[in-house]
C-alpha cells in the first residue's frame, strides 16, 4: 500500500469511527453532474435536505445539500471521503465537491434549518453568504472568527470535519453554542473573509510549485496579503504575487537590494509587483533566498533556506 492509499484509509477510518456512534451527515455543493448523485438518490427522501438562502430562491438546485448517512457502513461515507481526498491532493483542481461531514443528533430538517440560518453573514457594509460548504473556506474560519462566532456556526453539533488540502480530515474546534442571532463580523474580519479566495490561490500555487501543504500557510498568507497592501501594492494580483514570493522565497523578499531596485524601476514605469519580479528566474530567486537567509543549504521549504 502506497502513502496515498494509506492516507485515504486513515481518513476513512477516522470518519468511520465517529459514524459508528453518532448520526452522520455529508454536506456538499450541488452540481448538475455531481459524482455522488447516485448515492443521494438511493436514500429516503427525508434524508436529503437543501439549505435555504435568498441567493438560491431563483435556482434552488444550486443550494448546498445535507445528506444523512444510513449508518457507519453507508457506502456514501467511504465514497465521499475518497472523493474529497482525491480532489484535495490534486493541486491542479479548483473544484471541491465535498464540503465536509457533520455529526449531529438532530433530524435532517432541523439541522438544515440551523445551517441555513448560518449562511447569512452580517458585516459593516451589509450582508453576504458564508460559503461553509467549501472546505477551503472552513479551513480559514478558525483564523478569522472569534470563539463565540465559531460557536454560532458549530455550537451544538457533535463534530464538524472537513478535508484539508494535504488530504487529511480535520475537525473544527468544538465550541459551546452561542446565543441565537445572526453571525456578525467586524471590518477586519470582513476584509479577511474577502481574502479567502486569494489565500486559496496562493496555497494552490505553492503546491503546484512542489511544496508540501502546511496548515500554517493560511495564517501567513493572510498576513502577507495584508502587508502587501500596507506596502503600496493596491492591485489584487500584485498582492497575491507578493504573498506567494514571501512564502516561496523568503518572508523579507522585497527587502533584498536587487528586488528593491527592480521594484523602483517598475514604479517608474508605472508597473506593479508582478512587473518588478517578472525578470527573476528560479536561479535568481534561489540566490535571493540564500542571500537573505545568510546560509547555503536548502531545507526543502520552497527556496527558503532558513
Amino acid at each position: 500500500m502506497n502513502s496515498r492509499d494509506q492516507s485515504l484509509r486513515s481518513a476513512q477510518q477516522t470518519l468511520f469511527s465517529h459514524a459508528r456512534s453518532e448520526p452522520a451527515f455529508v454536506i456538499w455543493e450541488e452540481s448538475r453532474d455531481h459524482p455522488l448523485a447516485r448515492h443521494r438518490s438511493e436514500r429516503p427522501e427525508d434524508f436529503v435536505v437543501r439549505l435555504s438562502h435568498p441567493d438560491f430562491q431563483a435556482n434552488p438546485r444550486f443550494a448546498p445539500i445535507l445528506v444523512k448517512l444510513k449508518d457507519a457502513h453507508d457506502p456514501l461515507l467511504d465514497a465521499s471521503v475518497a472523493l474529497a481526498h482525491e480532489q484535495a491532493l490534486d493541486a491542479t483542481l479548483r473544484l471541491r465537491h465535498i464540503g465536509g461531514w457533520i455529526f449531529d443528533w438532530r433530524e435532517p430538517a432541523e439541522l438544515a434549518m440551523h445551517l441555513s440560518e448560518r449562511l447569512t453573514l452580517r458585516h459593516p457594509g451589509g450582508a453576504a453568504r458564508l460559503r461553509f460548504q467549501d472546505p477551503r473556506v472552513v479551513a480559514q474560519l478558525e483564523q478569522i472568527f472569534t470563539t463565540e462566532q465559531l460557536g454560532s456556526l458549530v455550537g451544538g453539533v457533535t463534530g464538524w470535519w472537513f478535508m484539508e488540502e494535504g488530504g487529511r480530515p480535520r475537525q473544527m474546534r468544538s465550541q459551546p453554542p452561542a446565543p441565537p442571532g445572526p453571525l456578525r463580523v467586524n471590518e477586519l474580519q470582513w476584509r479577511a473573509l474577502q481574502r479567502t479566495g486569494k489565500v486559496n490561490d496562493i496555497i494552490r500555487s505553492l503546491r503546484m510549485l512542489g511544496m508540501t501543504y502546511c496548515g500554517e500557510w493560511i495564517r501567513l498568507a493572510h498576513a502577507f496579503l495584508e502587508q502587501a497592501g500596507e506596502r503600496g501594492h493596491a492591485d489584487e494580483q500584485d498582492q497575491v504575487a507578493y504573498a506567494l514570493h514571501a512564502l516561496y522565497v523568503h518572508p523579507r523578499f522585497d527587502t533584498d537590494p536587487v528586488v528593491e531596485r527592480a521594484l523602483d524601476a517598475a514604479r517608474e514605469a508605472q508597473g506593479g509587483f508582478r512587473v518588478a519580479v517578472a525578470g527573476f528566474d528560479e536561479a535568481a530567486l534561489a540566490g535571493i533566498a540564500r542571500d537573505l537567509a545568510g546560509i547555503n543549504n536548502n531545507n526543502g521549504k520552497g527556496l527558503q533556506t532558513g
